[in-house]
């Protein structure tokens, strides 16, 4: 170890995960001096008020002094440390890639967050930046405007460093509608900067009785105002219909002016974005507009999370070029007078319009000869597949052929057509073990580039449409219907389906894992995530069956150990903590005692007779996977 050159060492240090770099960094000094630049590339300064600000600087600057490490920092984060959850009106559907992620610190919480209101309280901060030579991206992220002394430094002293505005607005353009716009020095420095290189806004056109003109000026720093502006993720999300917003939006705006934040001497021109992402209404006449404000034959990456009809598909195929893009998000959806083989034309048009794809995400309403449509297209490049369920099979049981759903034929045909395949989302039904469950697992095993798949789970019972099923244990008692036996069958196998725990996890981690050819990339990372109950509301949900198995249907990230004495093993860690903490207030607040009646507990007692005996809580436990039997 002592004889390997020092690039070679911090080359091992890039696949090692962080347990594993502290063990190799303790071998020897040699190995310590290998792994700082790994250690030290990001320093992430959050904080939820001035006296935080100022600890978690001086923490930070005490460890790289120690250390010696202010030149190995390439990264400083400076973020909001007390968010909360954003919960949209539209949801946008998760396949394991977390497509909220750009706008969490858009999502302070003001409950425990104090604001810093001078200059003076970003001083430490200010010098701890001097001391990052080698800085080379900014994130900010907090509710304070960053401020002038941090801007400027970046601006004289690195150039070089891309700042990246999390949560960004111009306040000062969030005014009283018969307000004149204008706008701060200091604001139209950060529109105009050289270094800004990507932003993230959350933003209404209102807010209170103020309008907001931050999406006017988004457009015209992408368009002209900001030279490195690369990417932007814009969303939008309505304050609500109260009478008073209501009231305030049929008040005149004031007539939005290029001159507000461009100087006038610049000609109107393109900009050329790396990545456009739009959480917004997406309608022919802003796909127009967005054409014109950026060149989209630059765009490496497109990402329209909202619903997109065949009409504004067949727009962007007749009157856009694409020569760039290698990622794209689309919801396609019906409109009024459109079919689904109409949707699925004018999809498939679009997509073969495209240079072949790297990474691709289909969710609203397609269908599986869609999905075939792009792997014959882009499979011999696709690296990233992600499939939700479609809106349409939304509140019911999937049939076997749903469009996203895993099976081991659709496992073979990406195991054929897509040699370089390495991140795959898909829906999985659950049938208790089964054989058939364990081919799919089987399949996705057999790909053999595959290193991360998230598997979204729901089950083959209704639970929102066939209202028959959720009260099926309170026939128990009753002699008047005369499929009992049938309808209390169901709710076992749904208790059984949904009975995933940490043991479970592991076994479908290792299921997948041993299916691998010798030669194949190991399996880095599982995600198992309970999709079934969103329909129904969930924690929230009227029925004390759907809140029992949201209790016990956990979630699951399986990352695998890549310990060569331990090939199909993984360390477990639940995949949202909030469900953590929404079990421990049902058993706290009572709730969970108050959803398990009689006839729930009987079907408890049925499917764990040991139950009968002990609390039902302690003796819950999954199922094993029938692994004894092949298709």
């Amino acid at each position: 170890m002592d004889r390997l050159p020092t690039e070679v060492l911090q080359n091992i240090c890039r696949f090692l995960s962080r347990h594993e770099l502290v063990q190799f960094s303790l071998i020897n000094k040699i190995c310590w001096a290998a792994s700082r630049p790994r250690f030290f590339h990001t320093v992430c300064v959050n904080f939820s008020s001035p006296q935080t600000l100022e600890a978690t600087v001086e923490r930070w600057t005490a460890v790289l002094q120690s250390s010696d490490s202010f030149a190995a920092v390439e990264h400083l984060q400076v973020v909001a440390k007390d968010l909360y959850s954003l919960s949209l009106s539209q949801r946008l559907e998760n396949c394991g890639d977390h497509p909220l992620d750009p706008w969490r610190f858009c999502a302070i919480d003001d409950r425990s967050t104090r604001q810093l209101e001078h200059h003076a309280q970003w001083q430490k901060l200010e010098q701890l930046l001097k001391r990052l030579r080698g800085l080379r991206d900014l994130t900010w992220g907090c509710r304070e405007q960053i401020p002038p002394c941090v801007l400027r430094y970046i601006h004289d002293r690195l150039p070089q460093c891309r700042l990246h505005m999390r949560n960004f607005s111009l306040r000062n353009l969030i005014q009283p509608p018969q307000v004149p716009i204008d706008i701060d020095p200091h604001e139209l420095e950060i529109a105009r900067s050289p270094c800004l290189y990507s932003i993230a806004m959350k933003y209404d056109y209102m807010y209170s009785d103020c309008a907001n003109y931050n999406e006017d000026a988004v457009r015209e720093m992408v368009a002209s105002v900001a030279p490195s502006l690369k990417e932007v993720s814009l969303l939008y999300e309505s304050s609500g219909c109260d009478p008073w917003l209501v009231a305030a939006l049929r008040v005149p705006r004031q007539s939005w002016h290029r001159a507000l934040i461009s100087p006038l001497s610049l000609n109107t021109a393109r900009g050329a974005l790396n990545c456009l992402e739009l959480a917004t209404r997406i309608t022919i006449d802003s796909l127009s507009v967005w054409s014109k404000l950026t060149d989209f034959s630059a765009l490496r990456s497109l990402k329209l999370h909202h619903s997109i009809v065949p009409s504004e598909l067949r727009w962007l195929t007749d009157h856009c070029r694409f020569d760039s893009l290698d990622t794209l998000i689309i919801k396609p959806d019906l409109a009024v007078e459109d079919n689904v083989e109409g949707l699925a034309d004018a999809t498939e048009d679009f997509l073969h319009a495209l240079p072949p794809l790297r990474k691709l995400k289909l969710t609203g309403t397609y269908q599986q000869r869609t999905v075939i449509s792009a792997i014959d297209h882009s499979g011999a490049f696709l690296q990233r597949l992600h499939l939700a369920l479609t809106d349409d099979q939304s509140g019911s049981v999937p049939e076997p052929s749903s469009s996203g759903l895993a099976s081991p034929d659709f496992s073979h045909t990406l195991q054929q057509r897509c040699p370089v395949l390495e991140d795959v989302s898909l829906c999985i039904l659950r049938t208790q073990g089964d054989a058939h469950e364990v081919a799919i697992y089987r399949g996705l095993g057999k790909i053999p580039t595959l290193r991360k798949i998230h598997l979204s789970i729901y089950c083959s019972q209704s639970l929102s449409g066939d209202e028959e099923i959720l009260r099926g244990v309170s026939l128990a008692n009753s002699s008047a219907s005369s499929d009992i036996e049938g309808r209390l069958s169901e709710v076992d196998k749904v208790l059984i389906d949904f009975a995933i725990d940490d043991t479970l996890a592991k076994s479908v981690f290792r299921t997948i894992s041993a299916a691998k050819p010798a030669y194949a990339t190991p399996l880095e990372c599982l995600t198992l995530r309970v999709e079934a109950f969103g329909a129904d509301g969930g924690w929230g949900s009227r029925h004390d069956l759907i809140k029992l198995l949201q209790y016990i249907g956990h979630s699951w990230t399986c990352t695998g150990t890549l310990r060569d004495d331990r090939p199909h093993e993984c360390v477990l860690e639940e995949y949202d903590q909030e469900d953590q903490l929404d079990r421990n207030y049902m058993e706290e607040s009572g709730e969970l005692a108050k959803i398990t009646n009689a006839q729930i507990i009987a079907a408890l007692h049925r499917v764990w007779p040991e139950s009968r005996n002990a609390n039902w809580k302690d003796k819950w436990h999954s199922f094993p996977l029938d692994t004894t039997h092949t298709l």
